[in-house]
């Protein structure tokens, strides 16, 4: 393969001179450049490789409460369960009192991703460990669970994402338990609550196939409704238990399951394991919040070295990736990129600007939705020319809000070079 590459490096020097425009490669005006001894050569002919793997696991820091499940004819089965405890900040209840009712409410932060036409149904159950990190860890993973106990409360509905929240009417016997606790004395302090109740998994029936909905965590609390036993005050008076950390560490976490059997990703495992384009038809996957991710690859670019003698740097580079998507869910907000290490972790942020790369999927063909991601590569080809060690890790493409949603894009393979190929000029000195 590498006298393939070096043997089209000298096809380029010879096509440059006579300024032929055959295979992919053309000579460009370069009368506006300063000096006269530049040249610059177009190229879009070089071997550019994709795969799909997946990243064992991702650390969680995201404010929102995902729960949902829904059929994915791609990525298999999608469902996201929340995990949260809550705590009394302040609160009043005298023995003259009776129970009312206890509900949960969820707030909508305005994410959702696939069908909220459909019914679904979330069901809540109390935890039975304590919701904290592992050991000396100091935040949750996208794979994290925790064993759940008694159904405490569940509700059917159609997600009304423009409306301020969801409310989930809880059972009076976990209610009574708590009121008469905490009426009695017999919690009064953090601790007491804490071993007590110690949270509750917020999860999707496990036959629902609909949607994926997202909610504000620091804006949830659970309401407990009492009033006077007397009779002689009808009003209602209520108790608030909303989210609160746990001597500075997160008490909440959403954990992210798939089921990818039956589809081409039914092999993947863990970042020790690849797929290529050539084995999933021509198509990359990328998925947030399950970490799939896509690899891109330019296996042939340091033979550029050859051209000219080596008189000559990137002018210009953009890889240009077409986008598969079905119009019925939506794309990430964006793509961020990396630079993998050799096990294919996120290693180093590509970064412009100082910031970290973030591209935007751009629209090509507005009557039959079509995208492609144009990813700027001049960069991270100059250092991959200046560092061999980088030769075989790659470009790793990352979803944007990726601890914090499940958007997912399919990318179309390489083999379909009209959709996918790097595009780069290079200037020589004469």
């Amino acid at each position: 393969m590498k006298r393939i590459g070096i043997g089209l490096l000298s096809c380029i020097l010879i096509v440059s001179c006579s300024e032929d425009q055959s295979d992919g490669l053309s000579a460009i005006d370069s009368s506006g450049l300063v000096g006269t001894n530049m040249k610059l050569i177009a190229i879009d002919s070089f071997t550019v490789s994709m795969a799909t793997f997946k990243i064992d696991s991702l650390a969680q820091y995201s404010n929102r409460i995902l729960a949902g499940r829904y059929l994915d004819p791609d990525f298999g089965v999608v469902e996201t369960k929340s995990y949260l405890s809550f705590y009394p900040l302040d609160y009043d209840i005298d023995e003259n009192t009776v129970f009312d009712s206890i509900v949960l409410n969820l707030p909508y932060d305005g994410y959702f991703y696939n069908d909220t036409l459909k019914r679904q149904k979330l069901v809540i159950r109390e935890v039975t460990e304590a919701i904290k990190p592992a050991h000396n860890q100091t935040f949750f993973y996208n794979t994290s669970v925790l064993p759940a106990g008694d159904v405490v409360g569940e509700k059917s509905f159609l997600p009304r994402i423009s409306k301020d929240s969801l409310t989930i009417k809880l059972s009076d016997a976990f209610g009574q338990d708590l009121f008469g606790r905490m009426a009695n004395d017999q919690i009064n302090e953090v601790e007491q609550f804490r071993e007590r109740y110690k949270g509750f998994q917020i999860a999707a029936d496990p036959s629902d196939d609909a949607a994926i909905v997202g909610y504000n965590l620091s804006g949830t609390y659970m309401r407990l409704y009492f009033s006077d036993a007397s009779g002689t005050d009808d009003a209602s008076r209520y108790v608030d238990f909303k989210y609160t950390s746990v001597n500075g560490l997160p008490a909440a976490f959403n954990s992210f399951l798939f089921d990818r059997t039956g589809t081409l990703l039914s092999a993947l495992s863990g970042n020790e394991l690849e797929l290529p384009t050539q084995q999933t038809q021509k198509k990359a996957y990328m998925q947030a919040g399950s970490g799939i991710v896509v690899k891109v690859a330019i296996p042939h670019i340091r033979t550029i070295r050859y051209l000219n003698d080596g008189n000559g740097v990137i002018y210009s580079a953009t890889l240009t990736i077409g986008v598969k998507w079905d119009n019925a869910r939506s794309l990430p907000g964006y793509v961020n990129v990396y630079i993998g290490n050799a096990n294919n972790r996120l290693n180093n942020p590509v970064l412009e600007n100082g910031e970290l790369l973030a591209v935007p999927f751009t629209k090509i063909n507005g009557e039959f939705n079509e995208y492609e991601l144009n990813i700027p590569m001049k960069t991270y080809l100059k250092a991959l020319l200046n560092n061999p060690n980088l030769e075989n890790h790659g470009l790793l493409l990352v979803p944007h809000y990726m601890d914090a949603t499940v958007s997912r894009a399919l990318f179309v393979g390489p083999e379909i070079t009209q959709k996918t190929k790097l595009r780069l000029v290079y200037a020589i000195f004469n």
